[in-house]
């Protein structure tokens, strides 16, 4: 239960920082690592475990590189940071439910004539995908 209340925190603290500055503060997300990493492998779980728990953010990172920004490198960095509180899994059930809230959202933005270059910050419904499958019962896996 720490690590899905931490996760939380961590989603819940960038949320609040992209959607009044739309930027990603990266020291606090630095402090997130700083326990993340002891707090995954004090659960019992090993360093490949660790490793394999970044991979989605390290995609998404690399993606963001390769598309010039179009997705934010902040939004990466918060999802490399989450890998450190759960397997990477939990991390693709959270982030592919972020990822369809934010298109049911884009949707309705060209439904109501915005431009289809309108950005707008993803990690809000990347806590709402969290929060989603933490009450699905979607447990860290």
């Amino acid at each position: 239960m720490q690590r899905e209340i931490l996760l939380l925190l961590l989603l819940s603290g960038n949320t609040i920082t992209d959607l009044i500055n739309r930027t990603i503060v990266l020291r606090f997300n630095f402090a997130f690592v700083c326990i993340g990493i002891p707090v995954f492998i004090l659960s019992g779980r090993s360093l490949p475990d660790l490793l394999t728990s970044l991979i989605p953010g390290a995609f998404l990172l690399v993606f963001s590189i390769l598309s010039g920004g179009s997705i934010g490198l902040g939004d990466a960095v918060v999802l490399l940071v989450s890998g450190c509180f759960a397997g990477w899994r939990h991390v693709l059930v959270s982030s592919f439910s972020g990822l369809l809230l934010s298109s049911v959202f884009a949707s309705f933005l060209l439904i109501f004539g915005k431009s289809r270059k309108s950005r707008f910050p993803f990690i809000p419904f990347l806590l709402t995908g969290e929060i989603l499958s933490l009450i699905t019962d979607a447990v860290f896996i």
